[in-house]
């Protein structure tokens, strides 16, 4: 950041250097030529120059220095002569240079106007896939609780056995300590899963960073195993193994990934028990990774597109935010998100994340 900071500083001071010598040549011009006055309408030139470096004082600055240059010009050649056709070529020169210098800060001012309603929209984006998330920890309660439910149960148990085999005549220190291990392991994933919930729900910037993507996938399948699985949902996977490491933000790919499976278990809702088929694949494609989402629900209608505009869902309780937010992170990521029905009967929602060059797998 710092490097960054100070490259755009020599950037704006060479432009200024630059713009500086502009100025004294056609100053130089000015006066020596025998078009005075004319030659001064070259300081709108200085002008761009200056508007240039995103300054707006700069700007004003350099159109305040080009109209008093051309007036110095004009004083040292034609002071002592009556106004005439160099007075008015001058005139025009001085009107040039104040409508560039006008047009230029207004030029500016749009330019900030459209940064600060970006950062607003991408402000906006963001509150919005919080609360998204919010909702899909909601949806996932159950699987939460059992989630945590586990390694508890299971420091509980091996507790217990670790104080009756201490109470014995002749305590089994080894056993106790077999146990006391057993302990240490079930705690620490306790608390991986405690640390894997926070990091979704937290409220954030992006963070950019290298993720496996395999490694995302099943600590997802694992999270929501339990909440489909009580839908009588069948989850089948065919994940690469091949796939290489990613750039980007980790907890973003993984609410695309959640939203999706959960949307996949809400279309089979309808289906028979015994269809109900979640397949999750991923495999590398030339230069990206391709992620699929397939289900076995009534399929989507021939027209996909409206299905990611913000507030449209098919769902009576739905948001409609989901897929909207899920094509905003994979496009941020430089990816594309799109759906299809499949020949077989069903929905699958796909994304594309792109591979940097030299990522090995």
């Amino acid at each position: 950041m710092r490097g960054d900071a100070r490259g755009q500083r020599l950037v704006i001071h060479l432009r200024l250097a630059g713009a500086a010598i502009v100025a004294l040549a056609i100053f130089a011009l000015d006066v020596l030529s025998p078009l005075q006055g004319a030659v001064a309408v070259l300081y709108t030139t200085v002008v761009l120059l200056a508007a240039r470096t995103g300054k707006r004082d700069l700007v004003i600055a350099a159109g305040t220095v080009g109209a008093g240059l051309a007036a110095i010009a004009y004083l040292i050649s034609h002071s002592a002569e009556p106004l005439g056709s160099p007075a008015m070529r001058l005139t025009v020169s001085l009107v040039a240079n104040g409508i560039t210098t006008f047009l230029s800060i207004r030029h500016l001012a749009e330019i900030d106007q459209r940064r600060s309603t970006q950062a607003r929209l991408d402000q906006a984006q963001a509150e919005l896939a919080h609360v998204s998330r919010l909702n899909l920890l909601g949806q996932m309660g159950a699987s939460i609780a059992h989630e945590i439910n586990q390694p508890l149960s299971a420091i509980v148990t091996y507790a217990k056995s670790g104080q009756r085999w201490l109470a014995r005549a002749e305590p089994d220190a080894a056993e106790a300590a077999d146990c006391l291990d057993h302990i240490a392991a079930n705690a620490t994933r306790a608390a991986d899963i405690i640390g894997r919930i926070r990091d979704i729900a937290r409220r954030a910037e992006p963070r950019q960073d290298h993720f496996a993507l395999a490694a995302l996938v099943s600590e997802t399948v694992a999270l929501l195993q339990r909440d489909l699985q009580s839908h009588d949902v069948v989850i089948r996977t065919a994940i690469a193994p091949d796939l290489p490491v990613l750039w980007g933000d980790r907890v973003q790919i993984q609410q695309v990934l959640m939203n999706l499976m959960l949307n996949a278990d809400q279309a089979m809702t309808q289906t028979p028990a015994s269809r109900r088929e979640l397949l999750l694949e991923a495999a590398r494609d030339g230069g990206e990774v391709t992620v699929a989402v397939s289900d076995r629900g009534p399929g989507l209608p021939n027209d996909t597109e409206p299905l990611f505009e913000p507030f449209r869902s098919t769902k009576p309780d739905g948001m409609g935010m989901g897929l909207s937010i899920s094509r905003a992170i994979i496009e941020r990521h430089a990816g594309r998100l799109t759906s299809a029905n499949r020949a077989e009967g069903g929905a699958s929602f796909r994304f594309t994340l792109p591979i940097l060059q030299g990522s090995g797998a």
